[in-house]
Parts: structure tokens; sequence; C-alpha cells
């Protein structure tokens, strides 16, 4: 067994692992310090995710390493232990421009991952993604902060956290934005979020997804992948520019 300890969206995680390898896909996240949750990914939760990689119509490229299967397992564990800490965890992918965040949220293809590379290539923009898969939102009292995670893309490894300014749901289209009123992204935000196991795990996921839609702006976006709509959300969100 290895054991060792993480950090990740500022909570630590001491997690114990049958499996060597897993220790070296969290070295941007291993830390010195003592304490925090103790988690460990049961045999039980390792098959069931076992099963589901297994069940993917592209076999090809999954990877069934015992060591790739302990740290998509122990991604859960962390995952629903942040809920009690207020952290949601978000299929998106989030984009950092003058040091704000937007994160934007769409079914799988529908091109979130080119919209915020474009992003990266605007010239004033000094933009970079901090996390293109699973980003983590603490949200409380003050405004809502991005973490990267171990899971997903992470293209900025020395900053991991961000202020988040804006949620904007992504559909392919003509390129237009448009601002909407919070509640009408509850549906798209719950989509992209984990599901609770116990009716208590999704009352509190929902409170999170209502606390962290009524904190930021809240956009609507049809878009080609192009530069002219990467430049149209920059002016838009980030400039508060009007066509």
């Amino acid at each position: 067994m290895t054991e060792f300890t993480v950090k990740i969206a500022d909570e630590l995680f001491a997690l114990c692992c049958g499996q060597e390898n897993t220790k070296a896909r969290f070295a941007d996240y291993l830390t010195d310090e003592t304490g925090g949750t103790a988690l460990y990914a049961s045999r039980q939760r390792r098959a069931a995710v076992r099963q589901l990689l297994e069940q993917n119509p592209d076999r090809r490229n999954t990877d069934l390493s015992p060591n790739y299967i302990e740290f998509l397992a122990l991604h859960q564990c962390i995952s629903y232990a942040l809920i009690e800490k207020q952290v949601l965890l978000v299929h998106g992918s989030v984009v950092v421009a003058d040091g704000e965040a937007v994160l934007f949220i769409a079914p799988s293809r529908t091109g979130k991952s080119t919209h915020t590379r474009l992003w990266t290539e605007l010239p004033d923009a000094h933009a970079f993604v901090i996390n293109d898969d699973k980003p983590l939102i603490r949200i409380g009292e003050q405004a809502p902060t991005v973490y990267a995670s171990p899971w997903g893309i992470v293209t900025a490894p020395k900053q991991r956290s961000a202020p988040l300014k804006a949620l904007v749901h992504l559909q392919r289209g003509e390129n237009r934005i448009a601002a909407v009123e919070p509640h009408t992204l509850l549906v798209p935000l719950m989509k992209a979020c984990q599901r609770g196991r116990t009716q208590a795990e999704t009352i509190a996921l929902t409170n999170l997804q209502g606390s962290l839609l009524c904190s930021v702006k809240t956009y609507t976006m049809t878009c080609q992948p192009d530069m002219a709509a990467a430049e149209m959300a920059y002016n838009t969100i980030i400039k508060g520019r009007t066509e």
C-alpha cells in the first residue's frame, strides 16, 4: 500500500493506494502538509469504474490499467467528499482571461475545448485554459473560485485557481451570445455536474448549483469554431462590450 497526501481545491486528502504508480498521477498535487480527509478506493468502487470503462463504445483508446482505474475511483471519492466542503465538480472547460475565469458547459463533442483554446490565441486576452474537462468550483460567501483538478487537461499547472466571473452554456450555431437569467441554466448545469448518491447529497448539490448561478454572470451562446466567436465572447464577457 502507498500512502500520501494531496491538496486539491485547497483541501487536504490523505490517500491510501493499492497501486504504487497511482501516486505519480497526482504528482502536481502532492503536499508535505498533514491531516485532511482519509480516502481509499474500495474494491467495489474500482470494479464499478472498470465496468464503466469496459462499456465505452470505443474501447481502442480505453486505459484499463489497475493504477488508472484506481485513479478514477479516487476521483469519485474526492469529488463526493468535496461536496461537504462546498466544492462542486463540473464537466466543462475553463479559460482565464485578464485574471478572470469563464466556465463553458455543453454536452460532449459540442466544441468547448476548441472554443476555449481559441481564447488563448487572442492577442490581448492573456488567456490560458486552467482545466479542460473537470474543474472544481468553491462556492462560499465570497465570489466563486474555480480550481484545476488532476482530472482533465490542465495547461497552466503553475496557476490552479482563479475567480469565476461567468458561466456560459455553449451550443453550435451562428455566432451569438446573450445574457440570461440564472435559473435558465439550472438544467444544463445539473447535467454537467455529478449526481448525488443519496437524497442529502442531491439536496446539497442542488443548493450549490443554485448558489453558483446566483453568484456569476450567466450567458447562452451559439458559435462556430472560429476566432470570431472567441473575440465575440471575450469582448462581451470580459470587456463588457456589446455589438
